[in-house]
């Protein structure tokens, strides 16, 4: 969290970038829910807190993000014909949004609990059921993170920091235990999400005096 604060205050933020600028401050929360949940999962909190968190995290993992990434690449974007794509992808986002935040609220109800992979137990699953795309879910996912950077005129979003998510999913699905997925990419897209911050130019001495 001091590491953003100290990137924002010395990279020059247009409005337009406000968004764009919240993510890695967004992730930090999402990490400090996870927290509680291990916490709680280890009965060191109120059960209420605990429950608290596994939705909160849940909800921001699967509900937030698919809406709120495209959004905000939207917000940021001049270029029309890139525009039309993040608009697209953000319709795509939304129904994302909407049909997972049916699946664990309406349809089913979230169990957190560790999960483990070739015996490293440091990993939590939260499990609800999927019905309908669950194998082809996470494909649905990366592509309304990934598209709304690809089609962008920042050349630091569609050149570095997309092939770097890229890269995270490809790894996270390859360590991700049986429904650890969302907690391990989550972990290691926050641990990554201040590069954000670098695609702004510093500013000028003169404004930092």
């Amino acid at each position: 969290m001091g590491g953003g604060t100290y990137l924002v205050k010395k990279r020059e933020i247009p409005a337009r970038a406000k968004l764009i600028a919240a993510i890695p401050f967004i992730f930090v929360f999402h990490q400090v829910t996870e927290g509680l949940v291990w916490l709680g999962t280890q009965g060191q909190i109120p059960s209420a807190l605990h429950l608290s968190s596994v939705y909160i995290y849940t909800f921001i993992a699967n509900a937030f993000w698919p809406t709120y990434f495209p959004l905000a690449m939207l917000y940021y974007e001049k270029d029309p014909l890139f525009r039309k794509i993040k608009l697209f992808m953000l319709f795509i986002g939304f129904l994302v949004s909407a049909y997972l935040f049916w699946c664990f609220t309406i349809n089913d109800f979230v169990v957190a609990q560790v999960g483990c992979n070739a015996g490293d137990c440091s990993s939590l699953a939260y499990n609800f059921h999927i019905p309908y795309l669950r194998d082809v879910g996470n494909y649905i996912y990366l592509a309304v993170m990934l598209i709304p950077m690809l089609a962008s005129s920042n050349k630091r979003i569609r050149n570095v920091i997309s092939p770097i998510f890229l890269a995270i999913f490809i790894f996270s699905q390859l360590v991700s235990g049986r429904g650890t997925f969302p907690s391990v990419w989550c972990f290691f897209a926050a641990a990554t999400s201040f590069i954000f911050l670098f695609i702004f130019p510093k500013k000028k001495l003169a404004e930092l005096a």
